[in-house]
């Protein structure tokens, strides 16, 4: 990606800055999430200030900023999974009222600041937008624009510049700065550290471009023509919010698309964000086809360098076989819900497996009583075939099969020189039958 210089009725005049660190943690990566820890580094004095978010974080956020929402009773808290420890939180309006008034208290320590340049280091423009959108939902933007002047993006000035510098060891130098009672916060996913990073990485640029004879970046004239204004960010921001409305227009024709796995769920997106950043919706596109049919739709998707050449023709059929009553929607497979399997063991059902434990490994050795015949004699189950689990010491039970033996060996007792002969009891079990 190639960065250039802004326009300069965008930038801000030449003049002295007070040059702030800002990073933020989110809920999400969605201009809709909110803020979950807002910090700012200066050299002489930091802001560190987590806030409790109305949504949860999604898991990607938890895993990267190691937080997480806990609820106790009735109440929602925001934990620290590095320490296991509850977090001290302030709503979102009492934060950001809070950072303001930092903000001016930082002003008005350095003498004859001209406002606020508030530095940030990220690949993709992210920063400027939540924040002015956090301040928008409480009319905090006038109190933020006479504070603040503008955002420098340090990622993009090092790639305008060319600049080699050596960012491990800058981290590593940040790294080394944070308190021992701070360790918990020496990671990539914590805002304060990259906020950190991105004022040092800002003030190591500026001093190799002075040869080391500027102390910081406040007197030098590196920034200059890279400095959006806040203006800039504000109307960026309300194309972003008009993008996204054209977005959702075309979610009947991509809402099979996020059904199925993350290839296809990621090629309609790009889909839908390429069609809206070029300013179409679902019925521009639509009077586009009436018009001229697939040819028009080909004309113009044709142009859109920003998706792959191998994949326009097939947003074309995509958006034909939709507007063609004739023909059929182009969908994905959805991904089919794997059933769970049931488990079947081999050694066959518990009754059984009770049974060959007692030595009966036969199965058809005994029918189970709605099998058998309505005049067939159903005889009771031997005791020995049940679960000594079911037993009771106490009240043993005793089988028809035991009653039906005879009781006929009897040892003969002497006593003294009498002997008692054997007694024979016979008890006999009146025969069951069945009906």
């Amino acid at each position: 990606m190639t960065v250039t210089e802004v326009a300069a009725e965008n930038t801000i005049p030449k003049g002295k800055y007070t040059f702030i660190g800002v990073d933020i943690d989110t809920t999400g990566r969605r201009i809709l999430d909110e803020i979950v820890h807002l910090s700012a580094y200066s050299p002489k004095e930091q802001f560190d200030q987590y806030v409790i978010p109305v949504m949860n974080l999604n898991p990607a956020a938890r895993q990267r900023h190691q937080l997480r929402i806990i609820t106790v009773g009735f109440f929602r808290m925001l934990k620290c999974t590095l320490t296991n420890k509850v977090v001290k939180c302030k709503t979102e309006v009492v934060a950001l009222k809070t950072f303001l008034d930092w903000l001016e208290q930082r002003k008005a320590a350095d003498a004859a600041s001209e406002g606020v340049v508030l530095v940030y280091n990220e690949p993709i423009k992210f920063i400027p937008y939540m924040l002015l959108e956090a301040l928008k939902k409480y009319d905090l933007v006038d109190r933020f624009s006479h504070l603040v002047v503008g955002f420098v993006d340090g990622h993009a000035l090092a790639e305008a510049k060319g600049d080699a510098i050596n960012i491990e060891a800058v981290r590593e130098m940040v790294k080394g700065q944070l308190k021992a009672e701070d360790q918990e916060k020496n990671f990539e996913g914590n805002a304060m550290m990259r906020a950190r990073l991105a004022y040092f990485l800002l003030e190591q640029m500026a001093k190799d471009a002075a040869n080391g004879e500027t102390e910081d970046i406040i007197s030098s004239d590196l920034v200059q023509g890279f400095v959006h204004s806040v203006n800039v960010d504000i109307n960026e921001l309300t194309n972003q919010n008009k993008c996204i409305d054209l977005q959702h227009t075309f979610r009947p024709i991509f809402v099979q698309f996020f059904k199925t796995n993350l290839y296809h769920r990621y090629k309609a997106v790009t889909f839908r964000r390429v069609l809206a950043e070029k300013g179409f919706d679902l019925k521009s596109l639509e009077d586009i086809w009436n018009g001229k049919k697939k040819d028009g739709l080909t004309e113009i998707i044709s142009k859109m360098d920003e998706i792959k050449e191998e994949n326009r023709s097939e947003l074309v059929d995509i958006l034909d076989s939709y507007f063609d009553p004739e023909k059929e929607a182009i969908v994905p497979p959805t991904k089919a819900n794997p059933r769970r399997r049931s488990f079947k063991s081999s050694k066959g059902s518990p009754r059984e497996n009770r049974r060959s434990r007692n030595g009966n490994n036969d199965k058809m050795d005994k029918k189970h009583p709605a099998e058998s015949n309505n005049n067939e004699i159903v005889a009771s189950p031997d005791s020995n075939t049940r679960s000594p689990r079911r037993q009771r010491r106490s009240r043993r039970r005793i089988s028809t099969k035991q009653m039906d033996k005879s009781i006929t060996e009897v040892p003969t007792t002497e006593i003294g020189t009498t002997v008692i002969p054997p007694v024979t009891i016979t008890v006999t079990a009146p025969e069951i039958t069945v009906a």
